[in-house]
């Protein structure tokens, strides 16, 4: 067998076997998905037009536990997918900071 090569019945016994990296980033990718979430609405006065809501998304992503933003400023709303126990007052600060009015649903 060649060093850093795997065979499709077990690993090689080099340190860097690409079967072992794979198996581990699988492991990562399952701890992840495993994280509970939920959604959180937000209603958003003042969004006239894409780039408000571009600016919001912005601001919303860049929290801490979001996971997943949609903002729509046709209907004044940001939903969003937040890691279990993500403070939802400090999604709304976010968005008052850019002017924006806000309340949670």
């Amino acid at each position: 067998m060649l060093p850093g090569k795997s065979c499709s019945s077990e690993p090689c016994s080099d340190e860097e076997c690409p079967l072992r990296e794979a198996k581990a980033m699988l492991i990562k990718v399952s701890t992840a998905e495993s994280v509970k979430t939920e959604e959180v609405v937000l209603s958003i006065n003042g969004m006239h037009c894409g780039g408000c809501a571009g600016k919001v998304k912005a601001a919303l992503s860049a929290c801490e536990g979001v996971t997943e933003v949609q903002v729509s400023f046709e209907d004044s709303k940001a939903s969003m997918r937040v890691e279990d126990g993500t403070d939802t007052h400090v999604l709304i600060e976010a968005v008052k900071k850019l002017g924006y009015k806000v309340t949670e649903g």
